[in-house]
């Protein structure tokens, strides 16, 4: 929500029922000098589309992924107390400001233009704090110098947005080393010769998380620029309003892996093999929706010495005896981040067919470096009218080259009998890039056309070719502020995400009671691809599409 409009909707909301809620934020931004009663939280947060959640005064925590325990800082404008000020739906993120230990002093440079994009990207629920490391009266005068540097360029907001921020932005004159109760310790504790805090926060579960790295790959990492530290307070809200989904889906829980170290190093192939018991047959039938939820922590913090490096693709499989054998399906694709942990929810009902028959089934979960694993399977209903009884494997992928098509055949099909849905669905995703002069496939736009009865259906990647291609996706779950080039666009998929399955219903284009030909290409810019590899000194990859496609029919 816009600031101008969110300050509107709070003042035009009267006095709501404080029966249930606890005072709003004192420093909110809101003047309430019309109504004469301060806003409880159901109209910061109510208004702003934001679940309300209580302080838990019990908590202690001082480390992160713990519940933060209240303290007080020293700002500018007196002193700031957490539980005094907490909303039920803000986030709160910790800046640390010092050119000789960090670059964010960059920060304190930002043109106006920079400060206004980091603001309009700014969830208007977030507090920022301004910390810096200097000591005693040299730490106030570095709060007065960062609010200096800061403050007239926030005035050049519109005069409602530019008092909302001010009201917002906290600038701490305790040095970032012994201030704020645990705060201090926080911060001394992960000091080392080879590491330094930028930044951490406080999300809407009233846990302490860790910041991300915000220096930009577009730039060589030499620059930090003010809206890398944005996106860390659009994924805290993201986060709370995915568990505030899972938490109204009414889903029946299946933990396959709990929080178990998985790599494989040597890259033999070795999964982790689990098997779980799902509900029985009966059970089963009444579920139309299956989610994976996936959490990849790391060993420890912090995330830039005990988190994984790369980007690398991981899977979830489903696996049954085949004469002797063992047949293992492709459920979930997920993509790695650089240097951070990431938790991902992916439909993945295409897959209940395989599971009807409920009881013990094995599962298997890869990746090559080493993270502490959870996966859960979520069984609901959604009220679909109508639930997958068949998957009906398609096309996979290969090799991005002139011979691609001709290895892409057509397929016919007949609907089984009573199917009164057809959804064509791909998992999709390229990779190689630098072997060929447009990129292919990790960072080309690759496009995959399916035809059935005079019919078409495109997908296509336009976000490649935009160095914030991945970035504009953390509203909807990207990982933010990784080590590495996360933020660029890339052909089906973001560093830190899952591949999100492509589903169309092509029911409409269905012969539902004869035979139907559904055909498959892949083309680039319309037309098929023809790689040119004269790119002189390529140390790169030839490009390969991963695709697994299927129909999948209900009934």
């Amino acid at each position: 929500m816009h600031v101008a409009s969110l300050l509107a909707s709070l003042l035009a909301c009267g006095t709501p029922d404080k029966a249930d809620t606890a005072p709003v934020s004192a420093d909110s931004g809101v003047d309430t000098a019309d109504t004469g009663t301060p806003p409880g939280p159901d109209a910061l947060c109510n208004e702003a589309g934001l679940t309300y959640r209580a302080f838990d005064a019990t908590a202690a925590g001082n480390d992160f992924d713990l519940p933060a325990g209240d303290f007080t800082v020293q700002t500018l404008d007196g002193p700031w107390n957490l539980a005094t000020n907490w909303s039920g739906c803000d986030v709160y993120v910790f800046i640390l400001v010092d050119a000789s230990v960090v670059d964010t002093a960059q920060l304190l440079d930002a043109r106006a233009a920079e400060i206004r994009d980091f603001l309009e990207r700014s969830p208007t629920n977030v507090h920022y704090f301004w910390m810096n490391y200097g000591r005693g009266a040299e730490a106030e005068a570095r709060a007065q110098a960062i609010r200096d540097a800061l403050e007239p360029k926030v005035d050049r907001l519109d005069a409602g947005e530019a008092n909302w921020w001010k009201s917002r932005f906290h600038y701490v004159t305790e040095g970032a080393r012994g201030g704020g109760d645990w705060l201090g310790d926080l911060v001394r504790g992960y000091e080392s010769n080879n590491f330094q805090l930028w930044g951490f926060a406080i999300d809407r579960f009233q846990r302490v998380r860790e910041a991300g790295y915000w220096s930009d790959p577009a730039t060589g990492w030499e620059t930090v620029p003010p809206r890398s530290i944005a996106w860390d307070a659009v994924y805290l809200n993201f986060e709370s309003d995915r568990q505030d989904r899972l938490d109204a889906d009414g889903a029946d829980v299946v933990r396959v892996l709990d929080a178990q170290l998985v790599q494989d190093p040597g890259w033999s192939g070795a999964s982790a093999s689990v098997d779980v018991t799902l509900p029985d047959a009966a059970t089963m039938a009444s579920y139309d929706t299956l989610a994976i939820d996936l959490t990849l922590a790391c060993t420890g913090h912090p995330d830039l010495q005990d988190c994984p490096a790369w980007d690398y693709l991981v899977y979830a499989y489903s696996c049954e005896p085949v004469d002797g054998a063992e047949n293992c399906v492709e459920m979930g694709r997920f993509i790695t981040t650089y240097w951070r942990p990431g938790r991902w929810v992916v439909d993945a009902s295409a897959f209940l067919p395989e599971l009807k028959d409920g009881g013990t089934r094995r599962f298997k979960f890869y990746t090559t470096q080493p993270y502490v694993v959870t996966m859960d399977l979520r069984f609901s209903n959604a009220g679909k009218g109508a639930a997958p009884v068949e998957r009906q494997p398609l096309w996979t992928g290969g090799a991005w080259d002139e011979n691609y098509n001709a290895a892409h055949t057509p397929i016919t099909f007949t609907p089984p009998a009573g199917t009164r849905k057809v959804e064509l669905v791909a998992i999709t995703s390229g990779h190689g890039f630098g072997a060929d002069t447009e990129n292919c496939a990790e960072f080309c736009n690759h496009q995959h056309r399916y035809s059935l009865n005079g019919q078409s259906w495109m997908q296509e990647f336009p976000m490649v070719g935009d160095d914030l291609g991945c970035a504009e996706q953390v509203a909807i779950g990207t990982v933010p502020n990784q080590a590495g080039t996360w933020p660029f666009g890339r052909g089906g998929w973001c560093p830190g995400k899952e591949v999100t399955p492509w589903t169309v219903d092509i029911t409409a284009a269905v012969d539902l009671t004869g035979e139907n030909t559904l055909s498959y290409e892949g083309l680039f810019e319309g037309a098929p691809f023809v790689p040119d590899y004269d790119v002189p000194n390529s140390t790169g990859f030839r490009g390969r599409i991963d695709l697994a496609s299927y129909l999948v029919y209900s009934r």
